[in-house]
């Protein structure tokens, strides 16, 4: 079924679309942040006294928050320098500011993945490791290294 609008005219709707929709995310994000953050705590302490509380968790879930606002600071910085601050101090305009990679900022959000990540990733190790215990993780390790002892 044809239309009387243009391809120009529909892409440019189209586009209207995309970038209310990436602003909408954007808007979301921290707040779907303090949701899980909010319901991590609640599984942590429902019915639970405050001795039984697993103050490890308690304390990483606090730090990836703390990082994931931090994260979130930068993001709008960057974004404020490139469209604002320095929107002609490149050739390229903002495009070249964001394809620029020796950026602070581009530095700074890279050691806040990593730090996320590591945190991350420890809780589960951890909790691997609580589970099955530490003979476990020396055979698993012997498994993959074709047995080698070296537990």
């Amino acid at each position: 079924m044809a239309s009387n609008i243009s391809l120009d005219a529909a892409s440019l709707v189209y586009w209207q679309w995309c970038w209310k929709a990436l602003r909408a995310a954007r808007v979301v994000s921290p707040g779907f942040s303090i949701l899980m953050f909010i319901g991590t705590l609640w599984a942590l302490t429902y019915k639970q006294r405050m001795q039984d509380v697993s103050r490890p968790i308690a304390v990483v879930a606090i730090l990836l928050l703390i990082l994931n606002t931090v994260h979130i600071i930068v993001n709008a910085i960057r974004i404020e320098d490139g469209l604002v601050k320095d929107r002609n101090a490149f050739p390229g305009g903002p495009v070249a500011f964001f394809a620029d990679l020796t950026q602070q900022t581009v530095a700074v959000k890279n050691v806040l993945y990593v730090m996320q990540t590591l945190l991350a990733d420890g809780v589960v190790v951890g909790s691997y490791f609580d589970m099955l215990g530490p003979n476990s993780l020396c055979e698993k390790y012997e498994t993959m290294s074709n047995g080698i002892d070296s537990c």
